[in-house]
C-alpha cells in the first residue's frame, strides 16, 4: 500500500495537481522569480523564497543572521549559556554584541549598492 500511494502521489499528473494548488508553485531550483510570478505584487512578496537574506521583508532586516551566519555558533554557546543559568541575559547581550557591531559593518563593507553612508 505504502508503495501504491508513492506511485500515486509522485506521478507526473498527480504532481501537477498537488503543484498548481500550492502558494509556491513547484519549479526547478534556480528558476528566477519573475519567471514563476508573472503578478509583480506577487513578485514582490514571494521573493525573499527565492533570494534569502534581507529583502524588504521588515523582519528580516532586523535579523543578526541576515547578516552573517558566521555567529550562529557563537549565538547557540550563549543560548546555551543563558538557559543553564551560567549567564544573565544582560551578559549575554553584552558579549554577543560586539560580534554583531563586527559583522554588520563586514555587510555594510561588501554592500556599496546600500547606500550606507546616507543612513
Amino acid at each position: 500500500m505504502a508503495r501504491d500511494l508513492i506511485q500515486y502521489v509522485t506521478a507526473p499528473d498527480q504532481l501537477a495537481q498537488w503543484c498548481s494548488q500550492q502558494p509556491i508553485p513547484c519549479y526547478e531550483p534556480g528558476t528566477p522569480i519573475e519567471e514563476v510570478y508573472t503578478d509583480p505584487v506577487m513578485v514582490e512578496r514571494m521573493r525573499g523564497f527565492f533570494e534569502p537574506g534581507a529583502y524588504n521583508n521588515g523582519g528580516a532586516s532586523l535579523n543578526w543572521a541576515t547578516f552573517d551566519r558566521a555567529l550562529d555558533a557563537e549565538w547557540s554557546r550563549l543560548f546555551v549559556e543563558y538557559m543553564s543559568g551560567s549567564m544573565t541575559i544582560e551578559e549575554v547581550f553584552a558579549e554577543f554584541q560586539p560580534l554583531l557591531d563586527d559583522s554588520v559593518q563586514r555587510a555594510i563593507s561588501a554592500h556599496p549598492e546600500w547606500g550606507a553612508d546616507s543612513w
